[in-house]
């Protein structure tokens, strides 16, 4: 009986190595392509949140009120510019930290599957 028992975990064990997928060579390089893709993508987004926070960074700076509230006071219209302003680039810096660790993510994959 121990050694039906034994056969059975060993052929179970082998069921399951032979269920794991096995790629072929030019599947993994697909596989390596695609994560590297993906990569350059979200480092692309990465760069365009920066360029968001740049702008942002001189509306502050510029106080540019060009579409602002023209009844608002000067200090009010100031005010809530640099609200939209910190809020903008808060998010912004959320987001491109993101996109970068996904970047970074992929090439960590792509790394993997070479």
């Amino acid at each position: 009986m121990k050694r039906l028992v034994g056969l059975s975990v060993v052929t179970a064990m082998l069921a399951g190595l032979m269920a794991m997928p096995v790629f072929a060579e030019g599947e993994m390089h697909e596989m390596m392509a695609e994560h590297q893709r993906l990569a350059t993508r979200y480092e692309q987004y990465a760069t365009e949140q920066d360029a968001l926070i740049q702008e942002h960074e001189a509306m502050i700076s510029g106080a540019s009120m060009k579409f602002m509230n023209p009844k608002a006071t000067v200090g009010e219209r100031k005010r809530a510019m640099k609200r939209h302003c910190e809020r903008i680039i808060a998010n912004a810096k959320m987001q491109r930290d993101e996109f970068r660790d996904m970047a970074k993510l992929h090439r960590e994959s792509a790394e993997m599957a070479h």
